[in-house]
């Protein structure tokens, strides 16, 4: 789910199908076909947590070659591992806020001995089954994540209460990021800045990673080429554009790798370096800077267009269904960028980590790690 104004990320299936006044539904068995039906349902049944009655196994696989949900169910199912012998499924729902349904959960057991097979329920802002309440979760295009980002932490300037800085160092360099057209980056006295600026935290890893040095230097306070820099870097500078932000720490940019002498003043201002920092950036999955700040595995999972039919009777595919992302601990708790020790210190000093559409501050915690749902969750104090 990369950030990016160069390129339309949003999923195929939004862009062909967000302003179709007419559903063609031929990608869907005669049940699926009336999936809204059952969705209105449960919104108004107090009780769609408890486990109802739905198809069975058999119709799901029969038209699992033909339909497309069916076929989303079936290969995400643990129906040959279950106890059950019983043919039938049951289907029940999950709330956020009361607000419409989010997840459709898909079982032959109701007991929920056996894991479940879990829809997400997507839909555009302003989409009919949005303004009638029918479905809380939304589909977030790449363009709105920096305004959701945006919110977070003007949030968190205004509300949230943190200790005061025991070092107010600066570091000694800055990469000012640039504008999004043939951008000037370039290295800068970060003695000089007394703007707010972001830092990124990253894996090094085994690929050769861009940084500065005793030759380089001078030029890079010309000019950093935008196509030497990696993945990763860019990532960085676009979000930091995104989020209004005019300068970056990177390690390995405003630290002369070289000089022994440069090296052991700046690592010495580490903890104000991150301390002082607006928020760090952490690209969280990538093993080396050529992967990128964007978590993998995120928004790729397959999207099925249902129809949904008004009050005035007009259907369009303004409806999605798609197996939920993972969750916090599996994308960023086990991925990379933990595993090194240096982090450890860079979480603990960074007031704000960003991490792709994740802000964590240490009054609290706001998560948008899917393109599925929006969660904040409030630290204990």
């Amino acid at each position: 789910m990369a950030l990016s104004s160069e390129a339309d990320s949003t999923p195929a299936v939004l862009r062909n199908v967000k302003n179709a006044s007419l559903a063609d539904t031929s990608h869907l068995c005669e049940s699926c076909k009336r999936m809204d039906r059952v969705i209105r349902q449960m919104c108004e049944d107090k009780r769609s947590s408890i486990p109802r009655p739905f198809r069975t196994k058999k119709m799901v696989e029969e038209c699992s070659s033909t339909c497309a949900l069916c076929k989303l169910i079936l290969d995400n199912s643990t129906w040959s591992h279950s106890s059950s012998n019983s043919d039938d499924l049951f289907i029940s729902s999950d709330y956020y806020l009361n607000d419409g349904i989010t997840t459709l959960n898909i079982t032959s057991d109701t007991e929920l001995f056996e894991l479940p097979v879990q829809l997400s329920i997507l839909t555009n802002e302003g989409s009919p089954s949005a303004v009638a309440g029918h479905v809380s979760g939304r589909c977030v295009k790449p363009a709105s994540n920096f305004d959701c980002a945006k919110r977070w932490l003007k949030d968190c300037l205004e509300n949230h209460v943190h200790g005061s800085n025991t070092d107010e160092s600066r570091p000694s360099r800055l990469v000012a990021v640039g504008g999004e057209y043939y951008p000037p980056i370039f290295l800068v006295d970060g003695s000089t800045i007394n703007e707010d600026y972001v830092a990124l935290s990253h894996c090094w890893g085994m690929g050769e990673t861009l940084r500065t040095t005793k030759e380089n230097l001078s030029s890079f306070q010309d000019s950093i080429p935008w196509n030497q820099l990696p993945k990763t870097f860019r990532d960085a500078l676009q979000v930091a554009r995104g989020l209004g932000i005019g300068y970056i720490w990177i390690d390995s940019l405003c630290i002369i790798q070289d000089d022994i002498v440069d090296w052991g003043t700046e690592s010495a201002k580490m903890a104000g370096v991150y301390n002082n920092a607006l928020l760090t950036i952490m690209a969280a999955s990538a093993s080396d800077s050529r992967d990128g700040c964007f978590l993998s595995g995120i928004s790729e999972h397959e999207m099925v267009a249902l129809p949904y039919t008004d009050n005035d009777g007009a259907t369009s595919l303004s409806v999605f269904a798609s197996i939920p992302s993972p969750g916090y601990d599996d994308v960023v708790l086990r991925g990379p960028l933990f595993k090194r020790a240096w982090v450890f210190q860079e979480r603990l000093l960074s007031k704000r980590k960003l991490i792709l559409a994740l802000i964590k501050c240490t009054g609290t915690v706001m998560v948008q790690y899917s393109p599925n749902l929006s969660f904040m969750v409030t630290a204990q104090p």
